[in-house]
C-alpha cells in the first residue's frame, strides 16, 4: 500500500507540474469524447438504470454527439463512470483517476521487479521511472484508456507466465478474464491472443496444447468480446 501512495502521489505531483488540472479535453482528438462517455455511464448509474442502456445512449447521443460507446469498448467508461459517480464531476476527479491508475502501473511494475530478485530500492527505481516514462505522463494527463488497458495486458501477461510455471488452470483461465477486459477497454488488446501460441513456440512447451486447461483461456474471450465485436461491428466501420 504504501508503494502505491507513493507512486500515485508522484502521478499527481507530475500532472500538477504539467498543468493538467487547468487545461481543456483537448489534448487529443477523442479525449473529448472518451470524457463524455463516462459521464454518461455516470448519469446512467446514478439515475438508477432508468432504460435500457441502448436507448439511453442514443438519446444521450442526440444531445451531446460526443459518445463514442461503440467506436471504443466499454471498459474505460466502465470504470470512468463509477469514478464520477462516487467523486464531484469535473477534470480534477477524472486527473485523480488517471493518478490513481498511474500508481497501479507503477506497483505492478515495482511487484515484477521483485519477482525478478531486485532489491526492493532498486525495484522502487523501476516503479518510479515507470511512472515518470514520457508515454506514462501523456496517457496521465489525457483522458484515455490507454492506462488501464496497460495494466491488464500486463497482469494478462503475468497470469499466462504463472500458468506456464505451474499449469494450474485457475491462472489460464485468469489469463482468458483479463484478457477479455483488456479488449473490452480497447481493442488493440485483442493481439493478446498472440501471447499463448508465442510462449509455447518459444518456450518448447508443445504438451500444453494437450491440456484442457489451457483452452480454458479463450472461453471468456469468445462469450464476451465476440458478441461485442459483431455488435459494434457496424458503428466501427462508419468510423
Amino acid at each position: 500500500m504504501g508503494v502505491w501512495l507513493t507512486l500515485t502521489a508522484v502521478a499527481v505531483l507530475l500532472q500538477w507540474g504539467a498543468g493538467a488540472f487547468k487545461g481543456d479535453f483537448g489534448g487529443h482528438p477523442d479525449e473529448g469524447a472518451h470524457f463524455v462517455t463516462g459521464l454518461m455511464v455516470r448519469d446512467y448509474l446514478v439515475a438508477g438504470f432508468p432504460e435500457h442502456p441502448m436507448r439511453y445512449a442514443e438519446d444521450y447521443y442526440a444531445h451531446y454527439p460526443k459518445v463514442a460507446l461503440g467506436h471504443y469498448p466499454p471498459g474505460f467508461y466502465v470504470v470512468e463512470g463509477a469514478w464520477l459517480a462516487l467523486f464531484p464531476v469535473g477534470r480534477g476527479s477524472v486527473m485523480a483517476l488517471l493518478a490513481v491508475l498511474s500508481g497501479t502501473f507503477g506497483s505492478i511494475a515495482f511487484a515484477l521487479a521483485r519477482r525478478a530478485a531486485f532489491a526492493t530500492g532498486a525495484a522502487l527505481a523501476v516503479a518510479v521511472v515507470t511512472v515518470g516514462l514520457p508515454l506514462t505522463q501523456t496517457m496521465t494527463i489525457t483522458v484515455m484508456s490507454d492506462l488501464l488497458l496497460a495494466i491488464l495486458v500486463v497482469l494478462a501477461a503475468w497470469s499466462f507466465i504463472r500458468y506456464l510455471e505451474g499449469g494450474k488452470w485457475f491462472d489460464s483461465l485468469a489469463f482468458g478474464c483479463l484478457a477479455t477486459a483488456a479488449a473490452m477497454t480497447k481493442g488493440s488488446g485483442l493481439f493478446l491472443a498472440l501471447v499463448p501460441p508465442l510462449a509455447i513456440v518459444l518456450t518448447g512447451r508443445y504438451q500444453l496444447l494437450k491440456s484442457g486447461s489451457l483452452w480454458l483461456a479463450p472461453l471468456p474471450v469468445l462469450l464476451i468480446c465476440g458478441p461485442w465485436l459483431y455488435f459494434s461491428s457496424k458503428i466501427t466501420a462508419e468510423g
